[in-house]
């Protein structure tokens, strides 16, 4: 900065906040301030702030004749902009000394890259180690490197935790990233994703950051993005993953909660999804409210009702558009897994019936996407629309339905089996079989069997699914279909019993219900394998595969269930046991799916 040589202080000084050298009582000969300023070039500015030198340049910043910030193991100029970043080894444009002293790396050169990997260059060799590994015996000079990595992350992405909203190009890659991960999961794809395109595209002049919606969506979505940008150990990612996004949510959530008279279809949205980002990182009272928040929504703005008789939206008089009305049922549905979820059988805590819901299930995908209009079938099987004419029924309309359908069936028949659950007597005068018990026997077996082949689960179907985003929701799909059961049986194991239900337990069981017991504690145990068994093949395809809030419950379950069965089955724990040789390695698995869903879940 140029010294405007005022006399006591210069105005520059004062205007930076440092100390002032003084010039004396007036401007200084040129001579004298030559030799106050060779003095002290080498400690401080002209303008008083203590220098900074950097010892050591990298590469790819000398090339470009910019200044270095020289953080190992990557600059600030090149984590912004991506690029491989190394250092010459000892002083800046010698390669032949040995390291400077300053340097706060040991090995003679290091290298980092924008995928965040770390290689090291010693006698002619190269080592390369990811972050995503951890050494055993990890020398001094890696922690280093991996905790001033660590800084430097949290740094970088501090963007993904401000208030506002980041450029129009990285808002696009944030929506991407939700439509990539969010939207395919349980009913979350209530938004049609060409429309949000295209009203980003007609108004770039918009004030995004009082979109209450496209904050919730870029909260939810920046997770995922700074997925894609680090590595790291799943405790160290945690940290960086549920920061993201935080002040969009929270941003996004300020704004539902000033205006509730204004009750819309996408406040209704970003309400949903803002339960799913409160889950994400802990925050489960918010949750909790947000779903009784949006189930009166829901009340008032009647979507547990068909817009009109007109399906197919032909009518003079049809005021919405298909896309519209597929997305109103879709959110509908949506809540009312988000209910049924929080209510888990207890009816005081649920506030949406299906006795009062008269609107199709969502259509397929394709359908969705290609605004195509189409009559799908009810929560029954087989059952379509009471007003639809006979002659504007299809041949079959579970064939215009999609997975998330299925789910809605499932999930349904799982809030049904735990109010029974809840009220069922298991004293002696219980009934054997009970009639019960045996219903929503059938009832499972109708389900699977409704599936089409294209969701069922083998390596044909983990392929195209994966294709198009939709293998976390297969997985989910399958696991709630085995929990359900295991919901169902672990009656017969009192200590898989919630201690106010275990009063219910005979004491002394008759020979019957010592046999029905038994036979449910193995039906149990057999869906808790069958659970890990669907995880052990989800962690071969990454952590993204595991992204929905409901999994961590899900192997905790299946890990309870198991080690519960071995405690009631065996006296002494014996690991040669060739039954718990088995079970061993299912048990990993759900560890090792819990371990991977650590920076997603703050339940993990």
């Amino acid at each position: 900065i140029k010294c405007d040589q005022s006399q006591k202080n210069c105005k520059n000084c004062e205007r930076v906040g440092t100390e002032c050298p003084g010039y004396g009582s007036g401007p200084l000969h040129r001579s004298e301030r030559a030799h106050l300023e060779s003095r002290n070039s080498r400690d401080v500015t002209q303008a008083g702030i203590k220098r900074t030198r950097l010892f050591r340049s990298c590469k790819s910043c000398q090339k470009a004749k910019t200044k270095c910030s020289g953080l190992i193991p990557m600059c600030s100029r090149c984590a912004d902009k991506n690029l491989m970043c190394s250092y010459e080894s000892g002083k800046r444009g010698d390669s032949s000394e040995s390291t400077s002293a300053n340097d706060p790396i040991k090995p003679s050169a290091t290298s980092y890259h924008g995928k965040h990997k770390l290689s090291t260059r010693s006698s002619g060799q190269e080592m390369h180690f990811s972050l995503k590994e951890n050494p055993q015996h990890e020398n001094s000079d890696w922690a280093e490197a991996r905790s001033e990595n660590e800084a430097l992350c949290s740094t970088s992405f501090s963007w993904l935790s401000s208030l506002s909203l980041p450029s129009h190009e990285i808002i696009y890659k944030l929506v991407e990233a939700y439509f990539d991960n969010i939207y395919p999961l349980r009913c979350f794809g209530f938004i049609h994703k060409p429309s949000l395109i295209k009203k980003l595209d007609e108004g770039p002049n918009l004030d995004l950051n009082n979109n209450v919606l496209l904050l919730a969506i870029c909260a939810l979505g920046a997770k995922f993005y700074i997925l894609n940008c680090i590595e790291g150990d799943n405790v160290t990612m945690s940290k960086q993953v549920l920061a993201a996004g935080s002040g969009w949510a929270s941003q996004a959530q300020r704004l539902l909660f000033a205006d509730l008279g204004k009750i819309s279809i996408e406040n209704l949205m970003a309400a949903v999804l803002l339960h799913d980002y409160q889950l994400r990182v802990g925050n489960y009272l918010a949750s909790f409210m947000l779903t009784g928040m949006a189930a009166r929504m829901v009340q008032a703005l009647q979507i547990n009702l068909e817009f009109s008789s007109d399906i197919f939206c032909v009518g003079p008089t049809s005021r919405l558009d298909a896309t519209m009305r597929e997305s109103r049922r879709r959110l509908l549905w949506s809540c009312f897994i988000m209910d049924s979820w929080v209510g888990s059988g207890v009816d005081q805590l649920t506030l949406l019936n299906e006795n009062d819901i008269r609107v199709q299930l969502p259509c397929s995908e394709r359908n969705f996407l290609q605004q195509v209009p189409c009559i799908t079938e009810t929560l029954t099987q087989g059952e379509v629309l009471r007003f639809v004419s006979l002659e504007l029924r299809p041949v079959c309309a579970a064939a215009n339905m999609g997975l998330n359908a299925y789910f809605i069936r499932i999930c349904q028949i799982r809030k049904r089996v735990l109010r029974f659950i809840k009220c069922v007597d298991l004293n002696n005068s219980f009934q054997i079989p009970d009639p019960g018990f045996l219903a929503f026997d059938l009832e499972f077996k109708e389900w699977l069997d409704s599936l089409p082949s294209t969701l069922h689960l083998n390596s044909k179907t983990l392929y195209i699914r994966k294709e198009s985003n939709q293998l976390a929701a297969l997985f989910l799909l399958h696991c709630v279909y085995h929990v359900t059961i295991c919901d169902l049986y672990r009656v017969g194991n009192l200590h898989l019993l919630p201690s106010l239900m275990r009063h219910r337990f005979p004491k002394e069981p008759s020979i019957q219900h010592q046999q029905f017991f038994a036979r449910c504690r193995e039906k149990c145990f057999a869906h808790a394998k069958e659970v890990a068994n669907i995880f052990d093949l989800a962690v071969q395809h990454g952590r993204k595969v595991l992204s929905d809030t409901w999994f961590p419950t899900i192997a905790h379950e299946s890990l309870k269930i198991m080690v519960c069965h071995i405690k009631t089955g065996y006296e002494e724990f014996n690991p040669e046991h060739d039954t718990l040789q088995g079970i061993l390695p299912l048990l990993r698995a759900n560890l090792k799916a819990l371990g991977l869903m650590i920076p997603l879940f703050a339940t993990a």
